[in-house]
């Protein structure tokens, strides 16, 4: 993100983001305690044995080709909606727990990365994802969270308050994960102290 231009601050509210979601690679885990378990994750175990064969697993001990079929299929079937018969139906996947037409687009990149291999390295996997959190916050769909985030902290983008606003916005408006304003203030604040590393 830094050679593709991002202020370092803000790279450091992406990498405190990272730190609290997935690994790179890492399929979402199905090992919930929330009753009921999460219909995609029950739809996915049920068709396709994801609780054995992927839940918490890493991409770079699977065929990636045999996952983007897979994935391929549900947005097919699901007339891209990624819902079959009520359900939704998908998996998160990576570093940044991507939500189901992400999750499809990053298993492209992967394929891109890695010329289209079944296999892929860990630092191929490292590679695409990196290259698909830039694209999506430079020209994508979520590069307004990079512009706002710029705009309002126009005033010093060194400063503490836009590291930790870095953090709290990326979580609030790109990661999204549960947990709301406590989340977003925790990698607002772990953004601090990650962008004192940086800079050292």
């Amino acid at each position: 993100m830094l050679e593709k231009g991002f202020a370092p601050a803000f790279v450091a509210g992406m990498l405190a983001n990272v730190c609290k979601e997935g690994n790179t690679g890492q399929f979402e885990s199905s090992a919930y305690t929330t009753n009921p378990e999460p219909d995609y994750l029950v739809y996915m175990d049920k068709n396709y044995n994801y609780r054995s064969e992927y839940s918490s697993k890493y991409i770079y001990n699977k065929n990636v080709n045999t996952v983007y079929d897979i994935l391929t299929t549900l947005k097919t079937s699901s007339n891209n909606t990624w819902k079959i018969n009520g359900s939704r139906v998908g998996f998160g996947l990576g570093s940044v727990q991507w939500t189901f037409i992400r999750t499809y687009t990053l298993v492209g990149m992967y394929l891109e990365v890695n010329g289209q291999n079944n296999a892929i390295t860990i630092d191929q996997a490292i590679q695409a994802e990196c290259e698909m959190i830039a694209y999506e916050l430079k020209d994508g769909d979520f590069k307004s969270v990079y512009v706002d985030w710029q705009k309002d902290n126009a005033a010093n983008l060194n400063s503490q308050t836009a590291v930790y606003n870095a953090g709290y916005t990326i979580c609030a408006k790109y990661e999204k994960p549960g947990g709301g304003a406590t989340a977003a203030n925790t990698r607002g604040n772990l953004a601090k102290l990650i962008y004192a590393d940086i800079m050292k």
